[in-house]
């Protein structure tokens, strides 16, 4: 068992479809993780279906699944990740089970997907926002939300580049040291609207990350293009690839489109964000693809999102050996 390549992960599951845990494990596996696989719900489908069935996981019910693996001394993680949990109930419960691991293994970098919302949208109660930012976010090594996200952890509206810093230091001062914003919509000093995007017809969107170097932060971003269609899981995918390349970055010293002034998160980032970006081009040509007639009418209802769901498994080689083309750039505050 090779401690430094197995992770716990604790999100979502899915029986049919790339959400939460479905999304995250093939990924980290190609990228040469055990993966252990804790769901907080168990759903046939992701919600955005007509129907959907299924169960949550309680707190009470994921402390015993852990308690089994502690007891038996499992428990050897170098890495732990969390995304979906849903309940208050269950954000206290994996409060205390990331604090067990972390006595447990010693050394273990936590992966945070804050799983709360996105576009002014929640997608869980407003109670569970400040365990999160009380119990939870004090405990990350890397913490991954999109901007609605970012924003309701730290109290503190996004306008402007000004907005991101304060942003930034009060997620450091919670004790983490890895920030990225996988999704903002606010524009960079230093970008131009040349670049980022093979056409002027493409929307471009930006992921922002500040890194703690020797004490002091380093910030960057990424610029990468819309896709003019709604995914689901994405940020699932994107988070397990940080992970998956941050371990890389740091213990391999990978040198392909060299950032090593912005530190290794700029690395795994670029990694991530190329492959998800590829993923995504390879969903729509499957869209294409899709068969159109012969649906029955519950099949039509669900067209949409059956036709859209993320090509993970046809996209093995480049989640394995990506090209890189979306690359990090210094972050200017001034």
């Amino acid at each position: 068992m090779n401690q430094s390549l197995r992770v716990l992960s604790i999100q979502s599951h899915v029986v049919f479809g790339y959400v939460g845990n479905k999304s995250a494990t093939f990924p980290l596996q190609l990228l040469g993780f055990d993966v252990d696989v804790l769901n907080t719900v168990n759903f046939s489908n992701h919600t955005g279906y007509s129907h959907i069935t299924g169960s949550k996981l309680e707190g009470r019910e994921l402390k015993e699944l852990l308690e089994g693996v502690f007891i038996n001394e499992l428990a050897s993680y170098s890495y732990l990740l969390t995304g979906y949990l849903g309940t208050a109930g269950l954000v206290e419960a994996t409060g205390e089970m990331v604090s067990k691991v972390k006595i447990a293994c010693p050394g273990v970098t936590y992966v945070l997907d804050p799983v709360i919302g996105d576009n002014g949208k929640l997608y869980v109660s407003p109670e569970v926002i400040p365990i999160y930012r009380d119990v939870i976010c004090p405990m990350a090594d890397i913490i991954t939300p999109n901007q609605f996200e970012a924003e309701l952890l730290t109290e503190i509206t996004i306008l402007s580049i000004e907005d991101l810093a304060k942003v930034f230091d009060k997620f450091h001062k919670m004790g983490i040291k890895n920030v990225i914003l996988t999704s903002c919509n606010v524009l960079p000093k230093s970008h131009s609207t040349s670049q980022g995007s093979s056409s002027e017809n493409k929307k471009t969107s930006f992921m922002y990350a500040s890194q703690l170097v020797d004490d002091k932060p380093v910030a960057f971003y990424i610029a990468y293009p819309q896709k003019n269609h709604h995914f689901i899981g994405t940020g699932d995918l994107l988070a397990s690839l940080i992970l998956g390349w941050y371990q890389k970055s740091t213990s391999d010293n990978i040198s392909q489109n060299d950032v090593s002034s912005l530190g290794h998160l700029a690395t795994a980032c670029q990694f991530a964000i190329s492959t998800v970006q590829k993923v995504l081009d390879n969903t729509l040509i499957a869209l294409e693809q899709f068969p159109k007639t012969n649906l029955s009418e519950q099949k039509k209802k669900n067209f949409s999102f059956m036709s859209s769901e993320l090509r993970i498994i046809n996209s093995r080689d480049d989640i394995i050996s990506p090209v890189v083309k979306h690359l990090a750039q210094p972050l200017i505050f001034e």
